[in-house]
């Protein structure tokens, strides 16, 4: 301010005295304003109401998020009523071409055949289709069905209970092509093939179901050797497509077989493994 009233002084050659007394002369007149300090602009009412609209739909916003994941995801805990889930089912041991669950109520016997059948025709030929079987009944979760309550529903016993307390339960059913095959794994080799040789009777009988053979006949069993791997072959009369078989692969593997070449294509997958 200084360096402007210099710069009067030196155009209109007037004093200080001069230039303040011309400024109260404009107080006076009302042409000269003071500075006054700064106020805000004040909000309108409708920039006010729409604050209030926006924060009050942030809120239910938030009220409906938290309602979804603290009520509907979770449980209520009054609620007793059991969750059913399909359990997983193991790994296969042998790598399948396709996996197809089959689930039949316990005891059901015709189910079982029926589900057995249907998946029997959809498989191609030459290709390992796996068979994860659960077993299910009112009011209980379905679980993955052991060797023995697969066996008794489908009305097939080993002579002994020698066979199901050699199984570790680790176990698998398998298509190859439309012929049925079994896969357990077992505690000792020598139980299994004693147990196998006292079934081999009443092996072919019982698997004539799963076979369409009602009436197998006289049943002569011979020894076999595929992949170094001893096994047994179960023909009955002229019919040589009519076969039963099994053999224990890298001894640890009981196999069998409701033909004579899915016996060997799945020996053969296992010793390679």
């Amino acid at each position: 301010m200084k360096g402007d009233a210099e710069q009067l002084l030196q155009r209109d050659q007037v004093s200080f005295a001069d230039i303040y007394a011309q400024q109260q002369k404009a107080i006076k007149a009302g042409d000269y304003q003071l500075a006054r300090p700064y106020r805000a602009p004040q909000q309108s009412a409708a920039q006010r109401f729409l604050g209030v609209f926006l924060f009050i739909m942030l809120l239910m916003s938030a009220g409906g998020a938290g309602y979804y994941f603290l009520i509907l995801k979770k449980r209520n805990v009054g609620d007793r009523s059991p969750i059913v889930t399909q359990p997983e089912y193991p790994r296969p041991i042998i790598n399948p071409h396709t996996t197809s669950v089959i689930t039949f109520r316990k005891k059901d016997r015709t189910g079982l055949f029926q589900e057995l059948e249907r998946f029997g025709r959809q498989n191609a030929e030459n290709t390992f289709m796996y068979l994860p079987i659960f077993s299910s009944s009112a009011g209980e979760p379905n679980k993955l069905t052991s060797p023995q309550d697969f066996f008794e529903t489908l009305e097939i016993a080993p002579p002994t209970g020698d066979f199901y307390t050699n199984l570790t339960g680790e176990w698998n059913a398998y298509y190859y092509g439309n012929d049925l095959l079994f896969i357990f794994t077992i505690k000792k080799e020598s139980i299994a093939r004693r147990a196998m040789f006292d079934w081999e009777s009443a092996l072919m009988n019982q698997f004539a179901a799963l076979l369409d053979q009602l009436n197998p006949g006289n049943i002569e069993f011979h020894d076999v050797i595929i992949r170094n791997t001893d096994a047994r072959l179960g023909r009955y009369g002229n019919a040589s497509q009519k076969i039963i078989g099994y053999g224990i692969a890298r001894k640890e593997l009981l196999v069998i077989a409701t033909t004579e070449r899915s016996l060997k294509a799945a020996i053969e997958r296992l010793v390679v493994r």
